[in-house]
């Protein structure tokens, strides 16, 4: 039995709980509101006020059908009709308010329903959250995804994406038609299994699932494909299979192999054009030697039998100025025929007629001091690449003399295997810095660029070595003769 005394401490308990409630309800961070079933407000807090844009006493004065969106009408009831009928309490569910300012307003909204001893209910009570940022993230994701699937949809490439086990998961883009393909055809089946005939591409994307971006290329069905392989990881952070892109180039590879074809003829027909040049060149050199040269020769030899037997010392005089002038064009035909193609190259072979061309064209007109080194080896070489030899030399020299400011230069001719080695070094100033010599072409036409690819051509090579201050040594690499290498 409760005296007065027990009863006022419990009315002052309940009515100390009553005003902690209130404090709780109103205080607390998410909106909160009691309501009839029919929709009334009975109670609000000041989240959900902040929510929707009323003050309490604004909301006290409506339903709440009042200020929910036209399309959102039903969730109140059907939220409470499904608990009703399920037995349970409480149910979450997504509706939009009208705020005050006429904006729409999204909410999640979780239902507890109260009920009487009877069982009847009492009122709803609301739990109230703005997830306006949520949803404004949701709508940025999905025309994320819509943008991401109108890419890779209408893409002329092969987009798909493989689980680590191999799987397909995604499979989408133009592309797939190469392979007769749909998109999405081979999602759900196995790349192992698909390209078992494909060990390069397994391999790369094996790669792919160990971490490693790689880029490769494939022959698949008639095709030639790029492809990109990407990790797919986890969120943290591990490799959980691959991204793949890969764009069919089978169109640049015939235009590639097209160029290389164009290349390979033009070099073919350069390489032709300069042989033919040094067989025109010899042609004229021998009709010189041959005709020019003899007949002036003969002039100068008739000139000397009349200075015997001119007798006024006029004569004599005219017939000297005559002969002299003879002697310097016979001279002069002799290095025309030495520049076009030397006769002792010919007779003799390459070592005598470079020996000569130094000693009578560089050292005797330039100063230069000269040296000359051959190893005396047998060194067979096809008339051509004797030819090929002699004039690249020349125009090495050619641009020492020009170029180099050198005092001494030197030129050896060594065998090496089944190879004829020329090296033409000079202790000039050398090549300026970040200078790419290769590409250097004289007024000739036959600079370091042509002699590269007529080494080339040859089957040989030209190596430029060169620091600034200190000079520059080329090197010429030729084959010998193959009958004639062992020999």
């Amino acid at each position: 039995m409760h005296t007065n005394t027990d009863i006022t401490e419990l009315i002052k308990a309940e009515e100390k709980l009553n005003k902690a409630f209130a404090a709780s309800f109103d205080q607390v961070g998410v909106g909160a509101a009691y309501m009839t079933c029919e929709g009334r407000f009975l109670r609000v807090n000041q989240a959900f006020c902040a929510t929707v844009g009323y003050s309490a006493d604004e909301l006290l004065k409506r339903t709440c059908q009042e200020i929910t969106h036209p399309d959102d009408l039903n969730i109140n009831e059907t939220c409470i009709s499904q608990m009703r009928k399920e037995g349970r309490t409480s149910q979450t569910a997504e509706k939009r308010y009208i705020h005050k300012s006429g904006k729409a307003v999204w909410t999640e909204i979780t239902f507890t329903v109260v009920l009487d001893e009877a069982g009847e209910l009492i009122w709803v009570v609301c739990i109230v959250r703005d997830i306006k940022e949520r949803k404004k993230m949701e709508k940025a994701l999905l025309e994320s995804e819509e943008k991401f699937r109108t890419l890779v949809t209408h893409t002329e490439a092969i987009v798909y994406m493989v689980a680590e086990d191999g799987t397909f998961l995604l499979s989408e883009g133009k592309g797939l038609a190469n392979l007769g393909l749909k998109p999405g055809q081979v999602v759900g089946k196995s790349v192992f299994d698909l390209y078992k005939d494909y060990p390069d591409m397994l391999l790369e994307m094996k790669r792919a699932f160990s971490g490693e971006t790689v880029v490769g290329e494939a022959f698949v069905d008639g095709h030639f494909f790029r492809s990109w392989y990407t990790p797919h990881k986890n969120p943290e952070g591990e490799p959980c299979g691959l991204l793949g892109l890969s764009v069919n180039i089978t169109e640049q590879k015939q235009a590639e192999k097209q160029i290389q074809e164009y290349q390979l003829r033009l070099k073919a027909l350069a390489s032709e054009l300069t042989l033919a040049e040094e067989r025109e060149r010899h042609i004229i050199a021998l009709d010189l030697h041959d005709q020019v040269g003899q007949s002036l020769a003969v002039m100068r030899m008739q000139l000397a039998v009349a200075q015997k037997v001119a007798r006024s010392s006029k004569v004599a005089a005219i017939l000297d100025e005559v002969s002299g002038s003879l002697r310097q064009a016979i001279q002069d035909t002799r290095h025309v025929i030495s520049d076009l193609s030397s006769p002792l190259m010919n007779e003799l072979g390459l070592s005598t007629a470079l020996a000569e061309w130094l000693k009578e064209r560089v050292g005797a007109h330039h100063g230069l001091e000269l040296q000359f080194i051959d190893d005396d080896e047998p060194k067979p070489l096809s008339k051509d690449t004797r030819a090929i030899l002699f004039r690249s030399v020349r125009e090495l020299l050619t641009n020492v003399i020009k170029h180099a400011d050198a005092t001494r230069v030197s030129v050896s001719l060594q065998r090496r295997g089944g190879a004829v080695q020329l090296v033409v070094e000079d202790n000039g100033v050398g090549l300026a810095d970040g200078r790419h010599p290769e590409l250097d072409v004289d007024e000739s036409g036959f600079g370091l660029f042509s002699i590269k690819e007529r080494m080339s051509d040859l089957g040989g090579a030209l190596e430029i070595e060169s620091h600034h201050g200190q000079g520059v040594r080329v090197t010429l690499t030729a084959p010998l003769e193959p009958d004639h290498i062992n020999g």
